[in-house]
C-alpha cells in the first residue's frame, strides 16, 4: 500500500497533480446548433412525460390491479 504509516503515510510515493488546464473563460457558443424562432416566440413547450401522478384515480387503480394480477400469475406459475 503506502509506506510504514499506511496509505499516504511518510513512506508513500508523492501524488502528482492532475495535468489539466482549464481556460479562464469557457465558451459554450458552439455547443448547440444555431436556430431561430418566430418573432416573439421562444422554444415550444415539451410534451409532458408519462407520470402516475397525472393519471386519473381509476387509471391508477387499473394499473395496480394489472400489476397485481401479473405478479399472482407469475407466483402461481412458479409454485406449480
Amino acid at each position: 500500500m503506502g509506506g510504514p504509516g499506511g496509505p499516504g503515510g511518510p513512506g508513500a510515493a508523492p501524488v502528482a497533480a492532475w495535468p489539466i488546464d482549464i481556460p479562464a473563460r469557457v465558451s459554450y457558443a458552439g455547443a448547440m446548433s444555431h436556430h431561430q424562432h418566430q418573432a416573439g416566440r421562444g422554444h415550444p413547450a415539451d410534451a409532458a412525460a408519462p407520470s402516475l401522478l397525472r393519471m386519473s384515480v381509476a387509471t391508477r387503480l387499473l394499473v395496480a390491479a394489472a400489476v397485481a394480477a401479473v405478479l399472482w400469475i407469475a407466483t402461481l406459475w412458479v409454485i406449480r
